[in-house]
C-alpha cells in the first residue's frame, strides 16, 4: 500500500474544480468574445444563449460533483473496524458502496445529527474528534489560538456540509444534467394574477432548464413532471470554491505528512473556513428584490 498512497496524495488532482469553474466562469464572462474568436469557426449557426445556458449548466453539474467528491472523501476517512484509512483512502473511495454514501448525504440534508460522526473522539487520534483528524490532518494544536480557530472553521464546515447535503439531493437534477437531452429550456415566463385577472405577477424564465422526470407508484409510471429551475450561478461558483477549500486540507496536509520526500517547500497548513463566507453562499439570490426562485414544477398524468 505504500506506493499506492504515496502516489495517490501526490498526484491527486484537488484543484480539478477549480481549473473547470475558473475556465467556465471565465468563457461565461467573456462569452460574446468567446463567441466571435472560437466558437464562430467550429460551429455553424450557433445559438447564443443557448451557448451561455450550457455554460451555467456545466457550471451546476461542476457544483454537483465537487459536493460529491467532498463527502467520499469525508466518508473514505472514517474508520473502518478502528483503524484509520488514511493510507488506504483510494482503496475506499474507489470500493465505496455509492447507493449507500447517496442515502448518508440525503440524511445529512434533513438531519444535521447525522454529522454527529465528526464530532466523535478516539484514543486512535490522541482523543481528539474525527473532524480534526479529518480535515486539519496533524494540525500544530500547541501554538497559541489554533484550536480556537480549528473550532471556528469547523463549526463553518457543518454548515456548508448542511448547505452542500441540501444541494446534492436533488440528484434527479444531476442526472437529468448528466443525459443532456433531458434538459431543455422549456419556459420563458412564470406568473400569476387574482382570478380576475388583474395584480398580475410575472417572473422571466428565459435564464432558466427545465428538465423531465416520471413519478412512479408501485412500479407503474404516473405522472410526467417538468421541474423548471432558475439559474443560480453565483451561488454555484461560491458553494465550488467553499466545497473545494477542504478537498484541498485533506489532500495537501497528507501529503506534507505522509510523504516528506515530496514537500519541496512550505508547510501548507490549513486553509480556514469561514462562516461568513457560507452564509453569503447561502443567501446569494437569483431573482428579483433579493429573492430566491426555487423550483417551479409542473405534473401531467400518464
Amino acid at each position: 500500500m505504500e506506493i499506492n498512497y504515496k502516489a495517490f496524495y501526490t498526484q491527486y488532482a484537488y484543484d480539478y474544480h477549480l481549473y473547470k469553474v475558473t475556465t467556465l466562469s471565465s468563457i461565461l464572462d467573456r462569452c460574446e468574445a468567446f463567441q466571435e474568436d472560437y466558437l464562430a469557426a467550429q460551429i455553424s449557426g450557433y445559438n447564443e444563449a443557448d451557448y451561455a445556458r450550457f455554460l451555467k449548466g456545466e457550471i451546476r453539474v461542476t457544483c454537483f460533483h465537487v459536493i460529491e467528491t467532498l463527502f467520499e472523501l469525508i466518508f473514505g476517512l472514517e474508520p473502518k473496524e478502528g483503524k484509520c484509512r488514511d493510507l488506504d483512502l483510494l482503496q475506499a473511495i474507489s470500493t465505496s458502496n455509492f447507493q449507500k454514501n447517496y442515502s448518508r448525504i440525503e440524511r445529512i440534508a434533513t438531519d444535521e445529527s447525522e454529522l454527529a460522526f465528526l464530532d466523535l473522539a478516539t484514543a486512535q487520534f490522541g482523543n481528539h474528534p474525527l473532524w480534526m483528524h479529518i480535515f486539519f490532518f496533524a494540525p500544530p494544536l500547541k501554538e497559541p489560538g489554533v484550536p480556537e480557530l480549528l473550532q471556528d472553521s469547523y463549526e463553518a464546515i457543518k454548515l456548508f456540509l448542511k448547505e452542500a447535503a441540501i444541494t446534492f439531493s436533488r440528484r434527479y437534477e444531476y442526472n437529468a444534467y448528466k443525459h443532456g437531452t433531458r434538459v431543455l429550456n422549456a419556459f420563458q415566463e412564470f406568473g400569476w394574477s387574482d382570478p380576475d385577472g388583474q395584480n398580475a405577477v410575472k417572473y422571466d424564465l428565459s435564464d432558466s432548464m427545465s428538465f423531465f422526470t416520471v413519478e412512479k407508484q408501485d412500479g407503474k409510471a404516473v405522472n410526467e413532471v417538468i421541474t423548471t429551475k432558475m439559474f443560480n450561478t453565483k451561488k454555484d461558483i461560491k458553494m465550488i470554491l467553499l466545497a473545494n477549500m477542504p478537498i484541498t486540507n485533506i489532500i495537501r496536509r497528507r501529503r506534507w505528512v505522509l510523504v516528506p520526500e515530496d514537500r519541496g517547500g512550505d508547510n501548507p497548513g490549513s486553509t480556514n473556513f469561514m462562516k461568513e463566507a457560507v452564509l453569503d453562499m447561502i443567501r446569494t439570490h437569483n431573482g428579483p428584490a433579493g429573492f430566491i426562485i426555487d423550483d417551479i414544477i409542473t405534473r401531467r398524468k400518464i
